[in-house]
């Protein structure tokens, strides 16, 4: 009893659950990353996930909003490779260019904090970003240096792919690793005294002034690490690479996954890049159509039974209505996806299944479900999924083309968008709470408090 005690304190499960994330991510190049694409894409999304973990620290723990960190990231990877194509004779080779990325991106870091001291929230932003286009700028302008729009050559460190990737998966760790230690200490604790209220903070004792400077140098430092890694596990660098579209990614990706969590935005982040690479592939064709069916059916009843169970209280005609609309929504799913298949043999069923469904829908309207918002909401969640079936009918049957590749991002866009509508602590950061046992203590403090106050009050 006293070992399932331990079990299920959070420590012990944050501790299995980082181990399981290692193991993981140790052993994905023997069964995921099977080849050279899958290994190439791994490498670009632990790359991401470093400038999402720094920028998850910055911005969520410390509240300074910045859209530097994809330049940042450009200034180690170019000043590591002009070192190395300058002065290649210089004592300590690779090893000390790549120091001097990390340091050039550090100081520039520093450089920034000083400068946006008193600036904060918007005119933040606003300054970073403006950052961000200047350092483009002067790379593409000074070509004599950088070589300007042209690809510049970055002398590669040893091994192969498989070698590169297990570099930047300690880097990752590195960088994690780092990051949690500073939020569990003194420091984490006034970083995020100043995120919430820096005046109050000033008011305690906090210098506001280098915790300012000291943050935007420890996150410019991390991203210094990832990038001269990142860049030099590669063989160029391009202006292309800084991006202000890349920098859009990491946040939204830091967003989706979590901003109070970089380890959720970490992973956000690589779970984003191979989203991304497979939309850039996926074609809906009959078998891979049906698949989407399925997955949209799945998705409609969670949907409806989570507005049955929060239907509380709602009496028995209510819920019938709701029932009626479900039923109607699934019959017209499966009945327009036939149609979409294709197949002459199956299109009685199909037509009869549409039918169906719009005779239910049809009747849970006359039976008044456009006058309960439960109803009206399932009726909405019904006429959604009727939409999306009959657009990828329509698609099946060629009245519809859509190239799945060229949408991808506004797909990703979608889910931001819904994420900060519905979930404004992120995707992954709950589920990482409730798979530590974090949430569970969480909410225990919060009905101790509850309790205590109540007792006061009723003291009084």
């Amino acid at each position: 009893m006293t070992g399932w005690t331990g079990l299920r304190s959070p420590a012990t499960r944050t501790a299995l659950a980082l181990g399981a994330l290692g193991v993981l991510a140790a052993t994905a190049p023997f069964f995921l990353l099977t080849s050279s694409y899958d290994l190439d894409v791994a490498h670009q999304a632990l790359y991401m996930a470093g400038l999402c973990a720094s920028w998850a620290f910055l911005a969520g723990i410390a509240g300074q909003v910045s859209f530097a960190h994809v330049a940042l990231g450009g200034i180690a990877g170019y000043a590591s490779a002009i070192w190395m194509r300058d002065l290649p004779d210089a004592a300590g080779g690779l090893p000390v260019a790549l120091l001097v990325g990390v340091l050039a991106t550090t100081l520039v870091g520093a450089a920034l904090g000083a400068l946006l001291l008193r600036l904060q929230t918007v005119y933040l932003s606003l300054f970073t970003l403006a950052f961000a286009e200047i350092v483009t700028l002067v790379i593409v302008s000074e070509s004599e240096l950088t070589g300007g729009r042209a690809t510049l050559q970055v002398t590669a460190l040893g091994g192969d792919a498989l070698d590169h990737y297990y570099i930047l998966l300690v880097a990752l760790a590195f960088i994690l690793a780092c990051i949690y230690w500073i939020i569990r200490s003194p420091l984490g604790l006034c970083l995020k005294s100043m995120r919430e209220d820096a005046e109050s903070a000033a008011a305690m004792s906090v210098n506001i002034v280098r915790l300012k400077v000291a943050v935007f140098v420890i996150s410019s430092f991390f991203v210094g690490v990832i990038a001269a890694l990142y860049f030099h596990t590669g063989n160029r660098i391009s202006p292309d690479q800084l991006d202000l579209s890349i920098m859009a990614l990491v946040v939204a990706a830091a967003v989706i996954g979590g901003m109070d969590s970089p380890l959720a935005a970490a992973l956000s982040a690589v779970l984003s890049i191979f989203l991304l690479e497979l939309l850039r592939e996926l074609t809906l064709q009959d078998a891979a159509w049906w698949l989407a069916v399925a997955v949209l059916v799945l998705v409609f009843l969670f949907a409806a039974w989570q507005v049955v169970r929060r239907a509380r209280g709602t009496d028995r005609e209510g819920l019938k209505i709701v029932g009626i609309n479900v039923g109607g929504g699934l019959l017209l799913v499966l009945g327009l996806g036939a149609l979409g298949r294709g197949a002459t043999a199956i299109d009685a069923i199909a037509c009869g299944l549409v039918l169906g469904g719009v005779w239910l829908l049809v009747q849970a309207r006359r039976r008044g479900g456009g006058r309960s918002s439960l109803g009206r909401l399932s009726g909405w969640a019904a006429a959604a999924a009727v939409a999306f079936a009959a657009a990828g009918a329509l698609f099946v049957q060629g009245a519809l083309t859509i190239e799945v590749g060229v949408w991808r991002y506004a797909i990703f866009g979608l889910i931001l968008a819904l994420t900060v509508r519905f979930a404004s602590n992120g995707l992954l950061q709950p589920a990482l709470e409730r798979l530590s046992g974090r949430h569970a203590e969480f909410s225990r403090q919060f009905e101790a408090q509850r309790d205590t106050r109540d007792d006061a009050e009723a003291t009084r």
